[in-house]
């Protein structure tokens, strides 16, 4: 589930996974996820946008608490990676 949040780092960042230190997320990159747009990590942690009609977080209820539970998983995510 979360490498679909992360996939948009490829775009600006193609060779993340060989250089990013595992212990902390590089904040260029959490602030390029947070700004791109078409990604649905904008609709879990709860930004406005059009294509949010499409997706429905709602599905996954008990999953995250709030968004910055969704927002620790996808970090915690990066470093296990």
């Amino acid at each position: 589930f979360g490498y679909i949040h992360i996939n948009p780092l490829e775009i600006e960042f193609p060779e993340w996974k060989d250089k990013i230190n595992k212990s902390s997320v590089n904040i260029n990159m959490k602030k390029f996820l947070e700004s791109y747009q078409y990604s649905s990590y904008l609709d879990y942690i709860g930004e406005d946008r059009i294509e949010k009609n499409i997706i429905n977080p709602k599905n996954f209820p008990d999953y995250f608490q709030n968004s910055q539970s969704f927002q620790d998983f996808i970090e915690n995510y990066f470093i296990e990676i």
